[in-house]
């Protein structure tokens, strides 16, 4: 009796309920005969898992306006799983066009001398 203790109290840990439940990455065929159900949208933790980057470039991302997403409120944002796969396939985010400098201003009775 001296080893097994008796416990008592309310059979958790303290500080347990706050820790993050671990995410589990959606189901993907193995092959193309398998019928597999293959969720069409994701979190933001989905799309970092699948893809090797963080969650908070995923946010950072949406906030600028390169990905596409559904928000089903103001917290709960879901991105499309093709829209991970396009980034992946690109390999990098896609850029504005660069923006070419306007000509200089040159005002009456200046006179500039071109090289």
């Amino acid at each position: 009796m001296s080893e097994q203790r008796i416990k008592r109290g309310r059979g958790r840990p303290r500080g347990s309920k706050n820790k993050p439940k671990p995410n589990k990455p959606p189901v993907v065929a193995e092959s193309a005969n398998q019928n597999v159900w293959e969720p069409a949208y994701g979190s933001f933790a989905d799309a970092a898992l699948l893809s090797g980057m963080s969650h908070w470039w995923w946010r950072k991302q949406e906030r600028l306006g390169t990905i596409t997403v559904v928000r089903l409120g103001p917290r709960k944002v879901l991105v499309p799983l093709s829209e991970v796969k396009r980034v992946l396939a690109e390999g990098t985010k896609p850029r504005k066009p660069p923006v070419t400098p306007p000509p200089p201003v040159q005002f009456p009775g200046e006179n500039r001398a071109t090289a």
